[in-house]
This record gives C-alpha cells, sequence and structure tokens, in this order.
C-alpha cells in the first residue's frame, strides 16, 4: 500500500538563475517516467507521485499534479528547448545511503526525452550533503526528503512551501500560495481548510519548486493469529486496534 510518510521529490536551488524559469522545472518533471524508474529499481514497490501530498494523509487527494506529472516527453523537450537552458542537467544525493541508483534512472529518463545530459553528482556523505543545502550552496538539482511531523495535509505544505517556511531550502515564494495557506490555517473548519491546502498545492506544483517522484509503500507481514490489522500513517503496526484470536 502507498505510505503517506515520506515523500521523495527532487528540490530546485530557486537562488540559482538557471532555474528561474519554471518552464525549466515544469519540462523537467514531463520529462521523468516515473513508473518505468519504479519498475526497474524498486520493483514496484513504490508509487509514482501526483503531488506534493501523499493523498492518504488527512486532507490529502489525488491528481493535484495533473500533466506536468506525467511522462509527456515530447511535449516536455519542446518546452525545454523553449527555454534556452544551458548545460547538463545534474541531480546531486549524498552516496552513503542508497540513492545513487534511483536518482541515475531518473537522469536517464530525462536524458532519454530531453536529448539533454542528465548527470548524477555525487557527495560523500549525508553531513556535507545537508550543509550544502543548509547553507545554500546548491548548484545542481538535489534530492530531498520529507518526513511529517504529523500526517496532515498542512505538514506537508507550510514548512517546505511558504515563503522562509522552515524547511524551504530552495527558497520558493509565492505571495499567492502564502496568502491561501495563511487563510487555511485561520480556518475553523477542517473540511474548508483542506480546499485551501489544496488550491495551494496546486499552486505551488504549477510553479514546480521541486519534481515530485515516487511515495514509498509499506511491506508488512504478520501472523495468522492476528486480527484488524492495520499501518499507521508512520508506517507502525496500530497497536490500539489490533487483537489477537484464541488459539
Amino acid at each position: 500500500m502507498p505510505s503517506p510518510n515520506p515523500s521523495r521529490p527532487t528540490t530546485f536551488p530557486l537562488y540559482d538563475p538557471r532555474f528561474a524559469d519554471p518552464r525549466v522545472r515544469q519540462a523537467i518533471s514531463m520529462s521523468i517516467d516515473r513508473q518505468h524508474v519504479i519498475d526497474t529499481v524498486f520493483t514496484g514497490d513504490r508509487a509514482p507521485a501526483d503531488g506534493l501530498v501523499p493523498p492518504t494523509v488527512r486532507g490529502g487527494t489525488t491528481g493535484q499534479c495533473g500533466t506536468l506529472c506525467q511522462h509527456r516527453p515530447q511535449q516536455a523537450r519542446e518546452l525545454f528547448d523553449s527555454t534556452g537552458f544551458q548545460g547538463p542537467i545534474e541531480i546531486a544525493s549524498n552516496v552513503d545511503s542508497a540513492n545513487e541508483k534511483w536518482l541515475t534512472a531518473v537522469c536517464s529518463s530525462i536524458t532519454a526525452a530531453l536529448g539533454r545530459e542528465c548527470r548524477f553528482r555525487p557527495v560523500p556523505t549525508l553531513g556535507e550533503f545537508r550543509r550544502q543545502i543548509n547553507a545554500h550552496q546548491m548548484q545542481t538539482i538535489y534530492r530531498t526528503g520529507w518526513v511529517a511531523d504529523y500526517p496532515s495535509i498542512e505538514n506537508f505544505l507550510n514548512p517546505l512551501y511558504r515563503t522562509s517556511g522552515s524547511s524551504n531550502t530552495g527558497r520558493y515564494s509565492n505571495q499567492q500560495v502564502d496568502a491561501l495557506l495563511a487563510r487555511a490555517d485561520a480556518t475553523a473548519n477542517e473540511q474548508d481548510s483542506w480546499a485551501l491546502y489544496q488550491e495551494a498545492e496546486r499552486l505551488v506544483l504549477q510553479d514546480m519548486p521541486a519534481v515530485p517522484l515516487v511515495i514509498p509503500g509499506v511491506q508488512t507481514g504478520w501472523s495468522e493469529r492476528l486480527r484488524n490489522v492495520t499501518v499507521t500513517p508512520f508506517r507502525d503496526l496500530d497497536l490500539e486496534t489490533v487483537t489477537i484470536a484464541e488459539q
């Protein structure tokens, strides 16, 4: 089953002028064959991301990204060529954990679609990688991952995409998004707040400051003696609902 936590996008350093044009970011998103990456690297144990918020969290929904998260190589190439982007495309990540293989597959997909070389750029350790990100020194697209503090749509948007958000490492800023998030935060009715958060998510995705890629799955196993087995949003066994059948 898809997991709400964590999400795995790649993020653009918007303080680098090469990535200032949203068409560059949109084209790169459409160039990626997410399902092919999942099938070849993860043996199917992932779900393609079609938004910034996993649909299984409170307030999350499907299809937020629309065509921008679909594999459309011809449209992606035409859009990318119209931007005049110079130089190769690079995606950086630390290599002291298992990220190189799947990001190399993402790069291969980009290269095939855009006709522009995409390279994986290794950073030796997570500590060094995070130091560069936090110091806003990234000169390439870079892997990010978000483990939510709590399974709510709000926690996938405010920290990451609000101007000066606590984890807004790419320095994304959109006043319309900020206004929608502020309205959602102040809305007492939960369903009404979700609609505002979802509207904000769609606006962010049009800007594409980060490319949604995959949502990890949950692999579980249990004894035949267990009943009412459910998995929490944090991928743990829900001990409050599980029961043990008598032998």
